[in-house]
């Protein structure tokens, strides 16, 4: 198809903000860390604490966030997958021996193997690993983050309100991906 006109100049002004959103997603050193930031990279490799799968950290005392992970063990394209509440203490040893800063309740962290993803970013990444339609949502990942973490820490502050604290029991097989 051939462009004309305006058509080519939208589509390269959008070119231009695609590469641009891709290239301030680069990789963040750990020690510059700041709350604003959702990658956060351990530069020390190879890991302290060896979890080379992905791995969602969740706040376990929240019904919301117990809800999506089951949204998630029941949405997942291959069980691979691992889950972790903030509270414990294979998190804390996590979050420690890796001198990633401490995890604040409020945030949901995913780990794929390499690098420690937060807030909308880190539930955009996850969204690789479901089944379609719910897969095609990672294309938000394109929206500046400062938007998309405003969502995110909208329903943040409301979690507890969307969802009562219960969670569904997994099953022996499904219970075997949790840390």
């Amino acid at each position: 198809m051939k462009l004309k006109g305006f058509d080519w100049i939208v589509s390269a002004h959008f070119s231009i903000f695609a590469y641009s959103i891709l290239k301030s997603s680069s990789k963040i050193d750990h020690q510059k860390f700041n709350s604003q930031k959702s990658i956060i990279k351990n530069q020390n490799p190879p890991y302290l604490h060896p979890m080379n799968f992905p791995v969602v950290f969740y706040d376990g005392d929240c019904g919301f966030c117990n809800r999506s992970v089951q949204f998630i063990l029941d949405h997942e394209r291959n069980p691979e997958i691992h889950f972790c509440a903030l509270q414990s203490e294979k998190a804390k040893a996590f979050f420690e021996t890796n001198r990633f800063p401490q995890p604040d309740l409020s945030t949901l962290y995913f780990w794929n193997g390499k690098q420690l993803y937060q807030r909308s970013t880190g539930a955009l990444r996850i969204t690789g690993y479901l089944k379609a339609p719910y897969s095609w949502l990672k294309v938000f990942l394109v929206v500046p983050r400062f938007i998309r973490d405003g969502v995110y820490n909208w329903v943040a502050k409301r979690r507890h309100r969307f969802a009562a604290g219960q969670c569904a029991l997994p099953t022996p097989e499904q219970r075997k991906r949790f840390i």
